[in-house]
């Protein structure tokens, strides 16, 4: 289960062709600093990078797009956008294999935005990269034990158990344990 929520969440990212193709970063880009005209440009490299996602994933634009959603961030930290603008940068993270920046910037979301939507989410997301990409185990158990302590009735507070009791089995014992159960029950 937890296998295809990761699976899910990156499908995005690299739906289409396995070929990369990197972009080489245009010398006359300046930098951006004023809130606007980054929001502008996050937005104009979302649509490229969507738009060249349904035939080759382009590296160096999701590395871009990151870094802008980065920077947004760090220059507008009381926005609200900026927690979208930082889960997004978790999950191209997670794309390009930067699992320890994925984890990173969840986490800022559940430490600095009490407030967001995702915020659970976020927490449970950190444990997940932890678990699947990093395999960090205790690592894992520990943020997926903080989503159960700290948010017991929500949705993602299951998950986290249910995670916890497969941490470092393999898709094939999963099954097994989940076969298992279920002859139990009848």
């Amino acid at each position: 289960m937890k296998k295809i929520f990761g699976a899910l969440m990156i499908l995005g990212l690299i739906a289409c062709g396995t070929e990369q193709k990197t972009e080489e970063p245009k010398k006359e880009e300046k930098a951006v600093s004023n809130k606007e005209e980054l929001q502008v440009e996050i937005i104009k490299m979302e649509e490229e990078l969507t738009k060249k996602m349904r035939t080759q994933f382009d590296e160096n634009l999701a590395k871009r797009v990151v870094e802008f959603y980065k920077s947004y961030a760090d220059n507008n930290p009381q926005d609200s956008i900026s927690a979208d603008y930082l889960f997004k940068a978790g999950e191209v993270s997670i794309g390009l294999k930067e699992y320890e920046q994925a984890a990173g910037f969840f986490e800022r979301i559940y430490n600095h935005f009490p407030n967001y939507a995702k915020r659970v989410e976020s927490l449970y997301l950190v444990g997940f990269v932890y678990d699947e990409h990093l395999s960090n185990y205790g690592k894992a158990q520990t943020y997926y034990q903080k989503v159960i302590n700290e948010h017991p009735d929500h949705g993602f507070a299951d998950d986290a158990k249910a995670s916890i009791e497969t941490l470092g089995l393999t898709d094939e014992e999963i099954i097994k344990k989940f076969q298992e159960a279920q002859k139990a029950v009848q």
